[in-house]
């Protein structure tokens, strides 16, 4: 297992979450529409593309990013060419009643040529093709005798896309629309959403009408200790690193929010401090790659949290936001009492959701003790 850091681990690189998988699963066979709660930097990509690399009997995954996505189109045409692509067509052709003729019938109404590397749209016949409509169609049509689960990420950053760029409405009728989806598709038929931003207050923020109450929530929770002390000496031991299982649980205790990220970083750190000089890691060894792991070297990896608020929030949202997790960083904590909570509620929901910060008896901390480090440095 390689310590992968700021990509998607798969295959093998991936530390198995069989407790959150099983979870998965047994939401899917009573039926259900999933949607995977979880803070970024979680794993939750790399919780659906295990379930896509390495489906059970019975399954077919088909993994969509639709974070680009501004338009409802152009999400509807994304998830059908996914499944074009996808090895999922193949196994729905052999095992659906009818899913060799309904999957080609919808494929083969659209295809796309480049000219001059400008892609246009032609469609058979020469009708505009309305991708929400046929896609629809489609999953009606479907009869599969193994479940299909259609699981895209990044939904939320799609809805708050088209808000942006087509208005609030549009962005209502999308969240319509995709129930809509879901309730008129064949049992076999499942879908699976996440995102790094919640999506409950994204909907709640544009419509207070149910668009997204038929979905069953499944949270994505930090490892437990014996899974994160058992992550840590399998990737220490496939790095060569000689470690100690006393300093492994400093190593642990100082991180605190035990999401495979951070350990990942960790390692990391420690793995380059002892290529470097082959000395003996010991608790000193591991504050100083806390250290490292909090400068300006891990931009690359942190600056994400930053660059959110300063995309997705509007310029008085944000500063009120910045100013919260300024005092976090800086004095540890922030007690409710000392915030305006009726112009705070939203912010505070967003920032916890986010994986920020979390409340405990009424007082706000950072998560991560290397987050919170971070952005007392350089945010």
């Amino acid at each position: 297992m390689k310590n992968v850091v700021g990509q998607v681990p798969r295959g093998t690189n991936f530390y198995p979450r069989n407790d959150i998988i099983n979870r998965i699963y047994s939401r899917l066979e009573s039926g259900n529409h999933l949607y995977l709660s979880a803070p970024r930097r979680s794993g939750k990509t790399s919780i659906m593309r295990a379930l896509e690399d390495a489906p059970r009997e019975g399954y077919v995954f088909i993994y969509v990013d639709v974070e680009d996505c501004k338009d409802q189109e152009d999400y509807f045409r994304m998830l059908a060419e996914e499944l074009e692509k996808s090895d999922a067509k193949g196994t729905l052709e052999k095992l659906s009643n009818k899913g060799k003729s309904t999957i080609n019938s919808f494929l083969d109404r659209f295809k796309r040529v480049k000219i001059g590397g400008v892609e246009i749209e032609t469609t058979q016949p020469d009708t505009p093709i309305n991708f929400t409509s046929a896609f629809e169609d489609l999953l009606r049509e479907l009869e599969p005798e193994t479940k299909l689960v259609i699981m895209v990420d990044e939904f939320p950053i799609a809805v708050e896309n088209i808000a942006k760029v087509q208005g609030s409405q549009a962005a209502v009728h999308f969240l319509h629309a995709n129930r809509a989806m879901r309730q008129r598709a064949k049992n076999g038929v499942l879908f699976i959403y996440t995102g790094s931003i919640g999506l409950p207050s994204v909907a709640r923020k544009l419509d207070p009408a149910p668009t997204i109450n038929d979905l069953n929530i499944v949270d994505v929770t930090p490892l437990n200790p014996k899974e994160a002390l058992d992550m840590c000496k399998i990737l220490f031991q496939a790095g060569k690193v000689p470690l100690d299982d006393d300093v492994i649980g400093y190593l642990l205790d100082k991180i605190a929010w035990h999401m495979p990220f951070f350990i990942q970083l960790l390692v990391q750190m420690l793995k380059d401090t002892w290529d470097n000089t082959q000395l003996v890691m010991t608790t000193e060894s591991v504050d100083k790659a806390l250290e490292k792991a909090a400068s300006t070297r891990s931009n690359a990896y942190l600056a994400s949290y930053l660059d959110r608020l300063n995309k997705t929030l509007q310029d008085e949202q944000r500063s009120l936001a910045l100013r919260i997790l300024s005092i976090i960083s800086n004095n540890g904590s922030i007690h409710r009492n000392e915030l305006n909570l009726e112009e705070t509620r939203n912010i505070l929901e967003i920032l916890e959701y986010d994986g920020y910060i979390y409340e405990k008896e009424g007082i706000y901390r950072f998560n991560s003790p290397i987050l919170k480090m971070w952005w007392q440095k350089n945010a």
